[in-house]
């Protein structure tokens, strides 16, 4: 028989194995390399599934509970059974599964493991056991995927833990409870060494900056709502696009798909959508390298003729140099509209304002900027942001700009000094106790322009004049 066994891999071992009770204790003390690709482990309170694959070549078995016993089953004749008097099924499990893991030396591709958590915890104990046992944890159990279906936080902490941390690259696993806390579980070396390629278990910001990262898919019981997340991502939509650093060719995309994913992967530039923005944020220092490439793109001979082309920009937690830097290194006919945002507090230069970009915007917003000049904004459709101060003379020359402008839609203002109410009623001639002012639109009978203003707030915008009150203290201007 030993002469029998060397000439046998572990395949045949295992299909010797199924043949009777002495031949499975004599062979379960040789161990040859397993050489087996693929694990499958499955069980409840009535049976027990191993499967093992190498290659094309499947051996599946099953231990079934019965009334003096178990029976097993080769799956591929479910006509074939051993009758085993006495046995338990998941002890039968556990032992070849002991035997499996004392062969198994080589790298595997998968092992799959899914069960009712009361008996798959057995099994999980095994290969714990194994992974610590002085005599056998020098050959620890190497797989390149580990799939985990329906097991509780902890047996899918106690599985992730057991198995050899440098072979393992990809994990799958699902969890037979909602809410479960997973902070264990990414501490371990295990997680850390993930390729996190393709893990359905937050973090643009990180996929950008990760060189090997492909695709994630997370789903979630709740999330924020879609006005917080395009406030934070600075332009409505459930789909958003990221620039990737060093790679024009492709950028980072996320979609808030319906169904209760997210989803963030890859998508190449050229099938971003026409008028669909793409975004460029991260930490300064880690992006000033990206926005040197873009720069350069942007001067050399070669390239230049085809400038990056966007009709929206949303640059966050940038400075003002390198708000500078992106803005002038797109291309200044197709841009519409820019978004810019940090927590930090900050100041809009005179060289953007006076970029050849910011001449053809018709739509800002900023959040944590100043504008110093807000006559720079005059030209705009759409503004939404800070300024250093508006003066009584600044209110008239934007009313009369915005009156004259067939697509001016709103300006809405925050400042840090405004002109006060009599010098306002001085340039305008007419007290307003409410501080809204009212001005007849040239050529139009149906709206006016109104300005509100406030200690610290102004806003220009429109109102239809059959809401407007005609007679004092609101009366309309011009």
């Amino acid at each position: 028989m030993d002469n029998v066994l060397y000439h046998c891999n572990y395949m045949e071992i295992a299909s010797l194995r199924k043949t009777c009770r002495s031949l499975r204790d004599f062979v379960d003390t040789a161990k040859p390399d397993g050489l087996v690709d693929k694990v499958m482990i499955d069980c409840d309170d009535y049976e027990g599934k191993f499967r093992l694959q190498t290659g094309e070549k499947v051996i599946e078995y099953a231990f079934t509970k019965t009334m003096d016993g178990c029976s097993m089953f080769d799956t591929d004749n479910w006509t074939w059974s051993t009758l085993l008097k006495g046995e338990d099924h998941m002890e039968l499990l556990k032992n070849d599964f002991s035997v499996f893991l004392r062969h198994q030396k080589s790298l595997m591709q998968e092992i799959e493991i899914n069960g009712k958590p009361a008996d798959i915890e057995q099994v999980l104990n095994i290969l714990k056991a194994h992974s610590e046992n002085p005599k056998t944890r020098k050959f620890p159990l190497r797989t390149s995927k580990l799939s985990l279906i329906d097991l509780s936080a902890p047996q899918i902490l106690l599985a992730l833990s057991s198995v050899d941390a440098q072979s393992l690259r990809s994990l799958s696993f699902s969890c037979n409870k909602q809410n479960v806390l997973l902070d264990q579980i990414t501490e371990t070396e295990q997680w850390r060494r993930l390729d996190l390629n393709d893990i359905k278990i937050t973090v643009t910001t990180a996929f950008l900056n990760s060189p090997n990262f492909s695709s994630c898919q997370i789903q979630y019981a709740s999330i924020s709502s879609e006005s917080d997340i395009a406030a934070r991502f600075g332009v409505d939509g459930d789909k958003w696009f990221f620039r990737m650093p060093n790679d024009e060719s492709r950028v980072l995309y996320l979609d808030i798909e319906s169904h209760e994913y997210v989803d963030i992967g890859y998508q190449d530039t050229a099938k971003v959508p026409t008028g669909a923005e793409i975004r460029i944020e991260g930490k300064p220092f880690a992006l000033e390298q990206a926005l040197n490439a873009l720069k350069a793109h942007s001067k050399n001979p070669k390239t230049r003729k085809f400038p990056l082309k966007t009709t929206i920009l949303s640059l966050r937690e940038l400075p003002a140099p390198q708000i500078l830097l992106a803005l002038s290194s797109v291309d200044a006919k197709s841009l519409c509209s820019l978004s810019i945002g940090s927590q930090k507090q900050g100041v809009l230069t005179d060289d953007i304002t006076a970029t050849e970009q910011w001449r053809h915007l018709d739509t800002f917003c900023a959040t944590g900027f100043r504008i110093l000049d807000v006559r720079r904004i005059s030209h705009l459709n759409t503004f939404s942001g800070l300024v250093s101060s508006v003066t009584a003379a600044d209110l008239e020359y934007l009313k009369t700009t915005f009156l004259n402008s067939p697509d001016f839609q709103v300006c809405s203002m925050k400042c840090d000094r405004v002109a006060s109410y009599f010098d306002i009623v001085t340039t305008f001639g007419v007290h307003s106790p409410r501080r809204e002012w009212l001005f007849r639109k040239p050529n139009d009978a149906f709206r006016v322009l109104s300005l509100s203003v406030d200690s610290s707030n102004v806003r220009l915008g429109h109102r239809n004049t059959n809401t407007c009150e005609v007679t004092r203290p609101a009366e309309i201007i011009g």
